[in-house]
């Protein structure tokens, strides 16, 4: 539980911290996100609070709600927070801005926010949203390179593989494609979508090879439509 230290009249911010760290471990983080919104209003020094706000939105797929508070966040100077921290640093905190960038499709935005990420700290998922964003641009060669950096900094980072992949069946390397995926498998098979496997293995006209990975698909997948449908 995070502590919070609260001035006399103020004990309402605790009664918000705690009903926000609730719901945020059982993975309800838009009610989360609520609550730290409240906390950060009525005291916006608690940089912690900004920090479990955005990741709240980041996990829940709310892309606006990301830019527009992971800026506001960013736009403060550090001397108007206190020390406490929920993050190591803002690294995360751009990488997160980057993140919602490509899923809005504005790559370029993309690209500032994750080098500013990557100077404070290289982090995998930087890297991987980087090569997300030039692949937007169709840049291909800088999206592998930067693909690759994210995988050479965790060998088990299956998103960067996974990326490796796609990118490599969009240019029609398949042999790489097929290295790629399978690591990215290996890696997380129950995360994997092994209906990509299979149809790198249907466009080689390879059939019988084809079906083995959709019926994969439905083994880790049982109610996936693509793979019931081919298998």
């Amino acid at each position: 539980m995070i502590q919070l230290d609260v001035e006399k009249g103020k004990e309402y911010l605790l009664m918000w911290a705690g009903t926000g760290i609730s719901k945020f471990e059982n993975e309800k983080f838009e009610e989360a996100a609520v609550f730290f919104e409240l906390i950060i209003k009525k005291e916006p020094k608690m940089k912690k609070f900004w920090h479990l706000l955005i990741l709240c939105y980041n996990i829940a797929g709310k892309h606006e709600k990301v830019i527009e508070f992971g800026e506001k966040y960013l736009k403060n100077a550090p001397e108007n927070y206190n020390d406490e921290e929920f993050f190591e640093n803002d690294s995360m905190i751009y990488y997160f801005i980057a993140a919602s960038y490509n899923e809005l499709e504005n790559p370029q935005k993309a690209i500032e926010y994750c080098e500013k990420a990557i100077e404070i700290e290289s982090i995998c998922g930087a890297w991987l949203e980087l090569g997300k964003a030039y692949k937007k641009l169709n840049n291909n060669k800088n999206a592998i390179q930067y693909f690759k950096k994210s995988i050479n900094l965790g060998g088990n980072y299956w998103y960067g593989w996974d990326s490796l992949g796609d990118i490599y069946t969009d240019i029609k390397q398949y042999d790489d494609a097929m290295k790629a995926y399978k690591k990215a498998a290996k890696i997380a098979p129950y995360e994997f979508d092994w209906n990509k496997l299979g149809n790198v293995f249907h466009k080689l006209r390879n059939c019988e090879k084809a079906l083995k990975y959709y019926k994969k698909q439905i083994k880790f997948h049982p109610k996936d439509k693509l793979a019931l449908a081919s298998a």
